[in-house]
């Protein structure tokens, strides 16, 4: 995806934006993450499998190189989810669009609704062209 905004959210600290991506990524902002606590890591990747119903097994300290692998496996999840996230949001907009074309040729081209919408989009932007 091509970078469209400005801005970036930096790093505020572990706990603060350890999860962003999953929160804001969807819209095309970029984020970090801090991977400096692991343990932190891992209980997160634990919370959002669970949340999202996908399969979770626990890296434990025993594990030859439990810190690796549990920061590789959070990072592989926020990028599953983001993605996801990301596929949903621009199908859910899509649709949208689609429900609003669908109401508005319902209209005559003599309705007042249907003359204000479309001097409200020919401004800013076609709707037949958004999909």
């Amino acid at each position: 995806m091509t970078q469209q905004h400005t801005f970036h959210i930096p790093v505020m600290g572990t706990a603060f934006t350890v999860d962003t991506p999953l929160k804001v990524s969807q819209f095309g902002i970029d984020s970090v993450i801090a991977l400096a606590d692991d343990v932190l890591l891992e209980r997160l990747r634990k919370v959002y499998a669970d949340k999202n119903n996908l399969q979770y097994e626990e890296i434990k300290n025993n594990t030859k190189d439990y810190r690796a692998d549990r920061i590789t496996s959070y990072l592989n999840l926020v990028h599953k989810l983001a993605n996801q996230k990301y596929e949903e949001y621009t199908t859910a907009t899509k649709e949208k669009v689609e429900a609003l074309k669908t109401f508005f040729a319902t209209f005559p081209d003599i309705s007042q609704l249907k003359k204000e919408f479309n001097k409200l989009t020919e401004k800013h932007f076609n709707i037949n062209e958004v999909s």
